[in-house]
């Protein structure tokens, strides 16, 4: 999307993802469901008591904008769900992020050098690159593993996102024509983004944590 001059870019992205949570809630029909919402911070959510929720949904990758207090972010997703509750997140990828946007890279690198993408490999740190846009903090699945056995909880699936979808649109709507094809496709790809040799190959992994 594009921030007018002059405006605010939180509060335009802000208001922009309140409005389409909306749209999308009522085009499902379950606005009815909603009791509240809420603007806060993912890595501060001492508004709500320990255990309060169910479960805690954080997909759109809101842990990747924590950037340095990513786990802290996750620990309070925990921390606010219930005994044997679950959270479900997802963060940004650093290889299948790499792998998708190689062009992009490789113009990076020409302009700027080796050296910021060396950086934004180790760190998964969007903010060192020169190319406007997208801010945040990509993962490897080993980094996601090591702070969810530092959480009071334990680990019930993980899976990359898109992992053998993932660059080639024509392919993907050869598939989508027959419908029986695209179901058995659809199985496929939740089948092997789950394999522990996949889960970093898509844009995003997805996992969920089960709070002890």
């Amino acid at each position: 999307m594009t921030v007018p001059p002059g405006e605010d870019p939180v509060g335009v992205i802000r208001d922009h993802l309140m409005n389409l949570v909306r749209a999308k809630v009522r085009e499902a029909g379950h606005e009815l469901a909603v009791e509240e919402r809420r603007l806060l911070d993912v890595r501060d959510l001492s508004v709500f008591a320990d255990g309060v929720f169910d479960a805690v949904v954080a997909y759109g990758g809101p842990i990747s904008y924590a950037f340095e207090q990513a786990e802290t972010a996750l620990a309070e997703c925990i921390r606010v769900t219930r005994t044997r509750g679950v959270v479900l997140a997802s963060v940004m990828a650093t290889i299948g992020t790499m792998r998708y946007f190689l062009p992009a890279v490789v113009d990076e690198i020409e302009a700027f050098g080796a050296d910021v993408t060396d950086t934004v490999i180790h760190t998964g740190d969007l903010r060192h690159t020169h190319a406007t846009g997208h801010r945040c903090r990509m993962f490897r699945w080993r980094e996601i593993a090591e702070m969810i056995e530092r959480q009071p909880g334990r680990l019930l699936a993980a899976s990359a996102s898109n992992a053998t979808s993932l660059g080639d649109p024509e392919a993907l709507d050869r598939l989508a024509a027959d419908p029986d094809v695209w179901a058995r496709f659809l199985r496929w790809e939740e089948e092997l983004a789950q394999e522990p040799g996949a889960l970093d190959g898509g844009t995003h992994i997805l996992f969920g944590v089960e709070r002890a």
